[in-house]
């Protein structure tokens, strides 16, 4: 009798881990046939490792590419971190970043313009002892560091950034655990426990909680609307923001079948999302570039805060680019960037 109900409960245990083993790889995509899709002629631009993130000044046409040449890192070789402009005009490309006297390795980035014409870029940076958010002023040469800010205890995972003027921001904690475990936890049980913080110039707060991998984040031009993408929960939250306090308040969520990264907002208020179809796919090929993770971007058009339409503009199966990360339109053109690749596309659309 005892060892009856013993093999019951191990039967019932192995069918609920089972059970869930499989929820997590239809939640993550996995089960997703891609097909290569784009109305559109894409070219590698190269010489650029690990083109994470990209903004545009859509007045000049320059681009800003943050790099971090993370294959070497994986190989145990770390080298410095970059941040390239890349002109949209006339296909140069120039290092901005170089004998800089801190450790560099960017991540999430954001042009700001001040009243008075001043070009700043801000810049989620990786130390090795630390996290710091880092504004540089953007010349016609290179980039001028202004300042660097820090706080050990709420800065712990920065991933994007969003400015609102040049001393105050929001940035953005992918994961809400600190240990290796709870983050690994956090990701495959699909916890909810990532948030975004507020800088007020002096200090950090959170503003919203309750994100799964909190990633991309991005304040409309009125200042009114921020959003933030969730790759795990597979959407981008909505919120309104007050405009004396910046306090942030839930809107609406905009459900989309793929793990949004990072999100651009075009001149015209579309909302450009790169996204990672099949996300363990893409966690395996964040261990092994070589395996390949397909790429997506969708754009988000509004009529409305409420009423809004999603249409897929570029799919790769990874051959032409791996782990996609963000996508900025320029005119006939938009450029897709990667966490892994050594390179990034510029498509042009078809007429």
């Amino acid at each position: 009798m005892r060892h009856s109900r013993l093999t019951t409960i191990i039967m019932v245990v192995v069918l609920v881990v089972l059970l869930m083993g499989l929820k997590t790889y239809y939640d993550a995509g996995e089960f997703k046939h891609i097909e290569s899709s784009c109305d559109c002629s894409c070219t590698e631009i190269s010489g650029i490792p690990g083109p994470e993130d990209i903004d545009i000044d859509y007045q000049s046409g320059m681009a800003y590419i943050s790099s971090d040449d993370r294959v070497s890192a994986l190989k145990g070789n770390i080298l410095p971190g970059a941040i390239y402009e890349y002109d949209l005009k006339k296909y140069r490309i120039r290092k901005l970043t170089s004998n800089l006297h801190f450790d560099f390795h960017p991540h999430g980035i954001e042009l700001y313009k001040t009243n008075d014409g001043t070009k700043l870029l801000f810049v989620v940076n990786h130390r090795r002892q630390g996290h710091y958010i880092e504004i540089f002023e953007v010349t016609k040469r290179k980039l001028l560091h202004r300042e660097s800010i820090r706080d050990e205890q709420m800065l712990t995972s920065p991933n994007d950034i969003s400015v609102v003027n040049e001393r105050m921001f929001y940035v953005t904690n992918d994961h809400g655990y600190t240990s290796r475990l709870g983050k690994m936890l956090e990701e495959y049980l699909q916890l909810g426990v990532s948030y975004v913080l507020f800088f007020d110039g002096k200090k950090f707060r959170k503003v919203a909680e309750n994100l799964k991998y909190a990633n991309g984040i991005k304040m409309n031009k009125s200042g009114d609307l921020v959003y933030v993408a969730a790759p795990i929960g597979k959407l981008i939250r909505v919120f309104s923001r007050d405009s004396e306090t910046s306090n942030l308040t839930i809107l609406q969520d905009i459900h989309i079948n793929s793990g949004v990264d990072n999100i651009h907002l075009d001149p015209e208020g579309k909302l450009w999302a790169a996204c990672h179809p099949k996300l363990l796919t893409f966690v395996r090929h964040s261990k092994k570039p070589s395996l390949l993770s397909p790429s997506q971007v969708i754009v988000i058009s509004f009529n409305g805060i409420e009423n809004y339409s999603l249409y897929e503009v570029f799919t790769d199966s990874g051959e032409l680019l791996s782990g996609s990360t963000i996508a900025v339109p320029f005119e006939n053109i938009f450029l897709v960037g990667s966490v892994f690749d050594d390179h990034l596309l510029r498509c042009e659309k078809l007429q």
